[in-house]
């Protein structure tokens, strides 16, 4: 009954007859009242903890139909109660299909629906693609394309890069078609999409949005974009793809990963992405990226480890914790130092035999022991820490 009253309301607003001014007001808001209280409803329905039930009973009385005919409703973009509509139409369909392929594939069907610049659009379709291996390995050029454009048109959105992200892996496969798709599209995009601070201005402006987000970083700042951009940039090498690591490589060198990490005002959400770019694009790659391996720039990192672990150990010490650093520690820093030592192309390294001999201090000794110890380090990351102080 009430996805009947959604669609007889949806029929209303797109009728050509022309009532009064005053009984069409009147008639409106009774209308944007009746739907906005049945999709609140339709909406907690998929969020209770039988929501996969939920999805199926909602997939067989089509009310995904009655959804997708309500974004085709023409509408002024100044109405704001239509507004607030349709932000309901898009969560529904959201909910509708996460987690459930067969729900995805209804909504597929309808993708051109969803192909314009809207940011609720692309968050839809993020979870139309959501873990659908499928889906993900027969997505055509075009919808890629589509988003990189928005980005180049519309503004660096970080909705349209987390589409992109989505798609590079599904049901724990890699999908190397998209991979390779989207590290051609940016590399195609120029500056407007591919945004890196490089140069000597640039890195300035990028030290200004640290200092800006000491507290963590706004959704909106150009520093969010940044961050998911090389987020992106590293899961398309993971899986060890050969194109895309060499591609990654020539986009952000191993030079300016170690001079942003390194730099005393870089905060922790900039060494998440970047030590985890070095590891997926210089460290744990298909083949070798000798730079890693003939320079002392990873030596550099392991020093910047070493302060941070430090950091983690003081901060247990006094009962304090940060849980986006130990997070980095533990995810990030841990996987890179067990990559690049049980990595077959370290075994010849040069640089293993010119590294800083900081690395052999007392102080650097007893603050890896202490991780190593932690009750936090498990497994694969006191393997790599083993390793690291038979180094050290």
């Amino acid at each position: 009954r009430e996805l009947h009253i959604v669609s007889v309301c949806t029929l209303q607003g797109a009728s050509e007859d022309t009532p009064p001014k005053k009984e069409k007001l009147e008639k409106g808001n009774e209308n944007y009242q009746k739907v906005k209280e049945i999709l609140e409803r339709l909406n907690k329905m998929c969020s209770t903890g039988v929501w996969k039930k939920q999805q199926r009973l909602l997939k067989n009385m089509g009310a995904h139909k009655v959804m997708l005919d309500l974004l085709q409703v023409s509408y002024d973009q100044s109405d704001l109660k239509m507004l607030e509509i349709i932000k309901y139409t898009h969560l529904f369909l959201q909910k509708f299909c996460t987690g459930n392929r067969e729900n995805q594939v209804l909504l597929h069907k309808n993708l051109n629906l969803f192909l314009n610049p809207g940011l609720l659009e692309a968050e839809t379709v993020q979870h139309i693609f959501s873990n659908n291996y499928q889906l993900c390995s027969e997505i055509s050029e075009s919808v890629l394309q589509h988003f990189i454009h928005c980005l180049a048109t519309h503004g660096r959105h970080v909705q349209y890069l987390n589409f992109l992200h989505t798609i590079i892996k599904a049901e724990g496969k890699y999908v190397k078609k998209c991979q390779d798709m989207i590290m051609t599209e940016l590399t195609n995009s120029g500056e407007d999409v591919v945004v890196f601070y490089n140069d000597k201005a640039s890195f300035n402006v990028m030290l200004d949005l640290m200092a800006e987000s000491r507290e963590g970083v706004g959704e909106s700042s150009p520093l969010r974009y940044h961050i998911s951009l090389v987020e992106l940039l590293a899961a398309c090498a993971e899986g060890k793809n050969v194109y895309t690591e060499i591609k990654c490589t020539s986009l952000l060198p191993l030079e300016d990963v170690v001079r942003v990490v390194t730099h005393e005002d870089c905060i922790t959400e900039v060494k998440v992405a970047y030590v985890n770019f070095v590891n997926h694009c210089y460290v744990d790659t298909e083949v070798e990226m000798k730079e890693i391996y003939t320079s002392n720039h990873i030596w550099k990192l392991f020093e910047d480890f070493t302060v941070d672990m430090a950091r983690v150990c003081n901060q247990r010490e006094k009962r304090l914790t940060d849980p986006i650093l130990e997070k980095y520690i533990i995810n990030v820093v841990f996987d890179t130092i067990h990559s690049f030592f049980s990595s077959p192309f370290s075994e010849n390294s040069t640089s293993l035999q010119v590294r800083p001999s900081m690395l052999s201090a007392a102080k650097h000794h007893s603050v890896v022991l202490n991780i190593y110890n932690a009750v936090f380090c498990k497994g694969r990351q006191k393997l790599g820490l083993k390793v690291y102080l038979r180094w050290g």
